[in-house]
């Protein structure tokens, strides 16, 4: 993977976990029956991912070397 893609992967975790969070922190609307998704675990697993890809573009990049 180059640098450009680790760097779109990361954004659009970024913005996934964002997303997430934000479904995540709205009040329940119980007419609306029970959330089907797992908005608060789905928003951990975005936002890790978008940090593992953010340490990835940066030792792509050289400001992280990487250990041998």
């Amino acid at each position: 993977m180059d640098l450009n893609t680790a760097l779109i992967v990361c954004a659009g975790c970024a913005a996934l976990a964002a997303f997430f969070g934000w479904r995540g922190a709205r009040p329940w609307d119980l007419r609306g029956g029970p959330r089907m998704l797992p908005y608060g675990f789905l928003m951990l697993v975005a936002a890790t991912a978008a940090i593992f890809a953010g340490v990835y573009a940066l030792d792509l990049s050289g400001l992280i070397p990487a250990k041998p």
